[in-house]
């Protein structure tokens, strides 16, 4: 069972994956994502990877199969990861740190940065289909689904806050402070 558990929750584009992305490079550390369960659906069922079809995906499957379906296929995954350091990306909802919570090493990270910032963010790596062409307003709107109104409930859950405003180093020592503040002393990859 891993050492620490570091669930991430944050606005879209906030850092999330550049938080995931440092703890891997730096630590070697396993990654989970709540939206990889969700693509490999889409996927699956040859559907377009747009943010519409995310969102109708998951309230559709929590409605059929109870609001805790993807937390607990999540807490299975984890709790037999063998790696010391596991990063849980994506974190939108309550029962999802309530399912999380039950093993031992989990700890909850909020990163966020400012609304302008995330949309600039957003479009320029058009990680989904139709956000290098969204505008400011649709971003916004798009802060309403139901997927992500939930996020700000689970924030006030996080022990730490990140902002992700700065300097990717900023970032990285805001990061380093909180895997240290969690009890985490595994060794980073240049160690080994």
């Amino acid at each position: 069972m891993p050492t620490l558990i570091l669930g991430l929750v944050g606005e879209k584009a906030g850092g999330k994956g550049t938080i995931a992305k440092h703890l891997i490079e730096k630590h070697g550390a396993r990654c989970y994502s709540f939206g990889g369960i969700l693509k490999d659906v889409l996927t699956r069922l040859h559907i377009p990877l747009t943010r519409e079809n995310y969102i109708k995906i998951s309230v559709n499957l929590r409605a059929a199969f109870g609001e805790p379906l993807f937390a607990r296929v999540m807490a299975e995954d984890v709790a037999k990861d063998t790696s010391p350091l596991v990063v849980v990306d994506g974190i939108r909802r309550v029962a999802d740190i309530e399912e999380l919570r039950k093993i031992s090493g989990f700890h909850l990270l909020y990163v966020t940065a400012d609304a302008k910032l995330r949309w600039e963010r957003s479009v320029k790596r058009a990680e989904k289909v139709g956000e290098a062409d969204m505008t400011f307003e649709q971003f916004m709107t798009e802060e309403q689904a139901p997927t992500e109104t939930s996020i700000a409930e689970v924030a006030r859950e996080a022990e730490i806050t990140v902002d992700n405003n700065g300097t990717f180093e900023e970032l990285h020592a805001q990061v380093e402070k909180a895997v240290a503040a969690f009890g985490y002393a595994g060794p980073s990859l240049k160690d080994r």
